[in-house]
């Protein structure tokens, strides 16, 4: 620990996520760490190898470490508590006895880490090498039982077999043993709930336990996805042609978004047996409420056919009677996504997709996504594909962008990015929501179908329901936004 360094009131777990390491120019090592951890150089130094591999160079990792403290101690002035502490972290950081700890700490981590390592390497090889032996023992005695009379054998396939690798991806951030039967993926444990027998003064417990399975349950949603992703990426760069709907599987995957939009065979709802996917709904439902009240339809509205004939023509545009929010349309792309592209591939002409409609807040010398809107003719299957997907990847680019435009971290965990896809004259409406363990979920919030004669608008009201409350909450999204940037404003002017 340093000494003497204090957190100055700081929330001892404040976080910065990865996407706002990348944006800030902080090194990575950084991303997911509690703030109390920043000042234990045990912690630095296990944080470093696990990001970045090893490294020689010691003088550069700590050049990069008080680099980074001294930017967010200039990047982040409104953030008074943080300012402080990483200011004085930058400080000691340059001293050269905590430099000297800091090496040797390094160093001694440095060896652990390569002897578990090792180990863990020895421990696959030994269970890979076992698994073989015992499928060669299996498949000697099949055949010495088919030669006394029996069933025909058929012969197991090899842990050689290149169609099903038995390792991970060189790159893949999962566990290759993660067991796969068929295209379907089996997690090791299934969400259970036991409302019997007398367990009141276990309350406590129990709900820790909850709460602990939940998180496993996310590792486990991700891990499949990306096993996945990654699987139709080998495909893919092997030269194998893939469909629509599973490009937007490897997407989505490669994104660590989940999505629950699309719940077809093909889709990444396939990955899980149906008890486990309605337990990971279940789940979603409860960590990505949204509020019910502002879906809720004023009573002059429904009785006022004006008001519903102001809807049908110009619908986007009467939902936000305000300047706050407007819908931009033509194929326009996102500033923000342009600017994560532009620095992923360092490339300063680099775009991102191009969406066909967009909601946007507009501020003084600011605009900044709420929304994105894909629309196509008819619901034709591999268009339909497409579009979504490039929705659930926009999506998660809009929540990143509120993310970063947020100066307190009240209101983050209450954010969500709102998109609509539209087929002729249906669509359907889904939000975005990052989870603690920082995984994405594209979750459905209803279906858009206009009317086609006086006879059908009876149903029209609850697309009209879900297109008011989307409205409500982009709305509240955008005034959060307006209200971050004038406290950041009013502290700027107080400091001068």
């Amino acid at each position: 620990m340093f000494k003497f360094t204090a957190l100055h009131g700081l929330d001892p777990n404040f976080k910065l996520s990865i996407e706002e390491c990348q944006l800030l120019k902080l090194d990575l090592a950084l991303g997911n760490m509690p703030a109390k951890a920043w000042k234990s150089l045990e912690s630095l130094a296990d944080a470093h190898i696990i990001a970045h591999g090893s490294t020689t160079n010691l003088a550069d990792i700590c050049k990069s470490y008080y680099r980074s403290f001294d930017i967010l101690s200039k990047k982040r002035k409104t953030h008074l508590a943080l300012k402080a502490y990483c200011g004085e972290l930058s400080k000691r950081f340059r001293q050269k006895d905590v430099l000297q700890a800091f090496q040797t700490i390094y160093r001694a981590r440095l060896l652990e880490f390569e002897k578990q390592q090792l180990l863990d390497t020895a421990k696959k090889i030994g269970y890979n090498n076992s698994l073989r032996l015992a499928i060669q023992g299996g498949d000697t005695l099949a055949c010495e039982l088919d030669s006394q009379g029996g069933q025909p054998h058929r012969p197991i396939p090899s842990t050689d077999d290149q169609s099903q690798p038995s390792t991970p991806f060189p790159d893949s951030p999962v566990d290759g043993n993660l067991p796969v039967e068929g295209d379907r993926v089996l997690l090791g444990s299934k969400r259970k709930y036991d409302d019997k027998g007398d367990d009141n003064k276990n309350d406590s417990d129990n709900d820790d336990k909850v709460k602990d399975h939940s998180g496993k349950e996310e590792d486990q949603v991700s891990m499949a996805i990306q096993t996945a992703a990654l699987a139709i990426h080998q495909e893919f760069k092997d030269g194998k042609k893939i469909n629509s709907q599973r490009r937007k599987t490897m997407s989505s995957g490669l994104s660590m978004a989940m999505d629950l939009i699309d719940l077809s065979h093909e889709s990444q709802a396939s990955l899980f047996e149906v008890e486990q996917l309605s337990a990971i709904i279940g789940h979603v439902q409860d960590e990505c409420k949204v509020d019910s009240d502002l879906f809720s339809m004023p009573n002059d509205l429904i009785n006022v056919w004006k008001e519903v004939v102001k809807l049908w023509v110009p619908l986007l545009e009467s939902l936000f009677k305000d300047k706050l929010v407007t819908v931009s349309y033509g194929e326009t792309t996102n500033a923000f996504s342009n600017q994560r592209k532009r620095e992923q591939y360092c490339e300063p002409t680099a775009l991102a997709f191009k969406i066909d409609a967009r909601f946007v807040y507009h501020g003084d010398n600011l605009d900044v996504d709420l929304g994105a809107v894909e629309a196509a003719k008819d619901n034709e299957c591999s268009k339909g594909h497409h579009d979504l997907g490039k929705l659930m990847r926009e999506g998660k680019d809009v929540l990143d962008g509120l993310f970063f435009s947020m100066v307190g971290d009240d209101d983050v965990d209450k954010l969500s990015a709102w998109v609509i896809q539209l087929f002729g004259t249906q669509g359907q409406l889904a939000s975005i929501h990052q989870t603690k363990k920082g995984l994405y979920f594209g979750v459905p919030r209803g279906d858009l179908i206009l009317p086609t004669s006086i006879a059908t608008m009876d149903r029209f009201i609850e697309t009209l329901s879900s297109l008011i409350g989307m409205a409500n909450h982009v709305q509240l999204n955008a005034m959060k936004i307006k209200t971050s940037i004038e406290s950041m404003r009013l502290a700027q002017t107080s400091l001068r």
